[in-house]
């Protein structure tokens, strides 16, 4: 499947898909945008996950990022949406290649 298949086929998902890189949010697709009040077309092209994750659940999702062992886990967090609502989502990690090296596919 090429590249601009697979992003087709994630945008269309109902769920949120997010694609980091060094904590950086460098794709989402638009279900995730819709979860965080943001529309898609005015969704940011880079940003910090941090700024959609609510304060509360930033340390625990932060240290399941960085452990290898947590990839593949299901277990909950909350979400901050524009309007600073909170929002429990249950979150699966998987891990993924870049050019500089693993990154991260989150699907909530």
């Amino acid at each position: 499947m090429k590249t601009q298949e697979y992003i087709n086929l994630l945008d269309a998902l109902p769920d949120g898909v997010v694609y980091l890189n060094d904590q950086t949010i460098h794709w989402a697709n638009a279900a995730f945008w819709k979860l965080v009040d943001i529309k898609p077309n005015s969704a940011p092209s880079l940003a910090p996950l941090s700024d959609y994750i609510h304060p509360a659940s930033q340390e625990c999702l932060l240290t399941r990022i960085n452990a290898h062992d947590a990839l593949g886990e299901i277990f909950e967090i909350s979400l901050l949406s524009a309007s600073q609502e909170s929002l429990p989502v249950q979150v699966h990690l998987k891990a993924t290649q870049s050019p500089t090296g693993t990154a991260r596919m989150i699907y909530i």
